[in-house]
């Protein structure tokens, strides 16, 4: 579900000289003495660990064709809507997944509609391919089609936000994949061949680019409002994404990065677009956030404006 906003630019903090490239990446810090003093960068608690990494097993490409790819574990990526992008920074190695939904129109999924359910798959791809929006996509016959390359950047997350153990991680067009279901958050669900296509896929990528669990999030989780410092200006796949059934952990029980570490907010219409699951998470980012203030002695609303400075200092930045 999107939210009837204009989508900002991608943007990013780049941390190299070379290139031209930006993204945002740097070290979590633990936490240290208390202080309340939090310039350059405030001093934050990690955040809480995910549950432990499922590692697939290994996964290598069997066959390489102009038409299709085929990999170890039954996996074939259509590559006839293939297209090139900006490339990535640093080694081009993605850091993570980003789940979306198309929100695109449903015909309703029946051997009489086939044609019809085809010419709408065409026609999306075509869109797709044209605002080169994700690496790969879904169709609702399990079909997986490489779009994007992956080794370039796909214009899939807009402004966004999230963590791990180790890093954040601000505009994640540059650094994470973007893989889209063919799927409309009305609808509900997704077909069960999308769902077998989903987990062949993820494994590989998983396997390919040693990506943890706890980086595979959905587009719900961590695209922000940076003008009005909310969270879920997207909310695709906002409380309903399979992680289990694709063979992840559920990491709607992680804290949002956006708020624990920069001191955004939910609000109404994130509630009502969000479900249970992703509620909870804004729950224990705000317990985090007020955890970090009070190991500093200050009030939580001066360590959120604090943190949000922060925000407010790399964004301007970004030319």
């Amino acid at each position: 579900m999107r939210r009837p906003a204009k989508k900002p630019p991608q943007w990013g903090r780049r941390i190299t000289i070379a290139g031209s490239l930006l993204f945002a990446l740097w070290p979590a810090s633990p936490l240290g003495p208390a202080t309340v003093k939090l310039d350059p960068l405030p001093e934050r608690v990690a955040p809480a660990a995910a549950q432990q990494d499922i590692v697939p097993e290994a996964v290598w490409l069997v066959s390489r064709g102009s038409e299709a790819d085929l990999y170890s574990n039954g996996l074939r990526v259509e590559n006839r809507y293939r297209v090139s992008n900006v490339g990535r920074p640093l080694d081009g190695r993605p850091a993570g997944i980003v789940f979306h939904t198309t929100e695109s129109h449903q015909a309703p999924f029946a051997e009489e509609r086939s044609r019809e359910l085809t010419r709408i798959g065409a026609n999306l791809i075509a869109y797709i391919r044209r605002h080169k929006s994700y690496h790969f996509v879904i169709d609702r016959f399990g079909r997986v089609n490489r779009v994007v390359e992956e080794a370039d950047a796909a214009n899939h997350a807009g402004w966004s936000i999230w963590a791990d153990a180790r890093r954040e991680y601000v505009g994640l067009n540059q650094i994470f994949l973007g893989v889209a279901l063919e799927a409309e958050t009305a609808a509900q669900g997704i077909t069960p061949a999308q769902l077998q296509a989903g987990k062949t896929l993820i494994a590989m990528l998983r396997s390919k680019y040693e990506i943890a669990a706890a980086n595979c999030v959905t587009h719900g989780q961590v695209s922000v409002n940076p003008h009005n410092f909310r969270v879920g200006h997207h909310t695709d796949w906002g409380g309903s994404f399979p992680f289990t059934d694709l063979g992840l952990p559920d990491n709607y029980s992680l804290p949002l990065p956006a708020i624990a570490h920069f001191g955004f907010r939910s609000d109404g219409a994130f509630a009502q677009a969000a479900g249970p699951r992703l509620l909870k998470s804004v729950e224990l980012a705000e317990r985090q956030l007020a955890g970090n203030a009070a190991a500093r002695g200050v009030m939580v609303e001066a360590y959120r404006a604090e943190l949000r400075k922060q925000f407010q200092g790399f964004k301007e930045q970004i030319p």
